[in-house]
């Protein structure tokens, strides 16, 4: 019985991967998407414990042997590589060229970070993306245009969106995890610290002096590492597509003999049952 919940474990597990992969090839053409993957663990293992007086140290299997349980998926965890950045030339389409999120806000006041700079001007002259949700800028604040039918708006590397209808400058935010160790900020890779919640969107999963600050927001960013906003581009999906289809035949091979070992124990689970009859 026991191979025969290991094996299962190990098709659910492998289930997982493929409908991950599955996920990942979907959004090949998703502006902003970040592949995903699955980190598994093992499960609980137990051992098999023998009696010391009968233990022959010329055997290879003297000693207590440790029995495994199978597997279980423990975590999704995106790849933030850079994704290539495709020309549009209009206006509020923005791309990070480097590391770094913009932040959203939503009507309830919860705020996320993406990658899909995919913007606009909805007609209360908020700065959207394409859910509506308001971007924000250094200091967390939304941002808004007072009167947006006036002009082009020009932004920089660092965020400044210059406007004839702005009363004065302001600055999108490019949002980075650091960590606080009390001297300076250290900046951190967001692989392991950003969880995706769909669309795009990602919130942070970080506790104690780990934090979520915008690097622009004294000018200089920290240690000059934020990545450079780039007006009229889009970053493109960072999936590839040989890599995915290559841990697809993975998995879909490790699903089949996981299959296979859950048939040979039935198989023998029939022949048990038939010596006893």
């Amino acid at each position: 019985m026991r191979a025969l919940w290991a094996s299962a474990s190990g098709l659910s597990s492998m289930q997982t991967k493929i409908d991950v992969i599955a996920n990942n090839v979907a959004n090949v053409n998703t502006t902003g998407y970040k592949s995903s993957d699955v980190q598994f663990a093992d499960l609980l293992t137990q051992t098999l414990k023998r009696d010391p007086e009968q233990r022959d140290p010329n055997l290879p299997l003297a000693y207590d042997l440790p029995l495994g349980h199978g597997v279980r998926p423990i975590d999704q965890e995106a790849s933030f590589a850079q994704g290539a950045l495709k020309e549009t030339g209009l206006e509020y389409d923005l791309a990070l060229d480097g590391i770094g999120f913009f932040a959203v806000e939503d009507a309830a006041g919860n705020v996320y970070y993406t990658r899909n700079g995919k913007f606009q001007l909805d007609r209360d002259g908020y700065l959207v993306n394409d859910q509506g949700f308001r971007v924000l800028d250094t200091h967390g604040q939304v941002i808004h245009v007072d009167k947006p039918s006036i002009g082009r708006a020009a932004i920089e590397a660092d965020g400044t969106i210059r406007h004839p209808g702005l009363t004065e400058p302001h600055q999108i935010g490019i949002f980075v995890p650091v960590r606080n160790t009390g001297a300076q900020e250290e900046l951190m890779a967001p692989e392991g610290i950003f969880q995706p919640m769909g669309d795009g969107l990602f919130v942070p999963t970080v506790a104690g002096n780990v934090a979520v600050v915008a690097a622009n927001r004294n000018g200089s960013g920290i240690h000059g590492n934020e990545g450079a906003i780039r007006q009229g581009f889009l970053e493109q999906s960072n999936v590839d597509l040989v890599h995915e289809m290559t841990d697809l035949i993975k998995a879909q091979r490790v699903y089949q003999l996981n299959a296979r070992a859950v048939e040979t124990e039935d198989q023998m689970m029939g022949m048990a049952n038939s010596m006893r009859a």
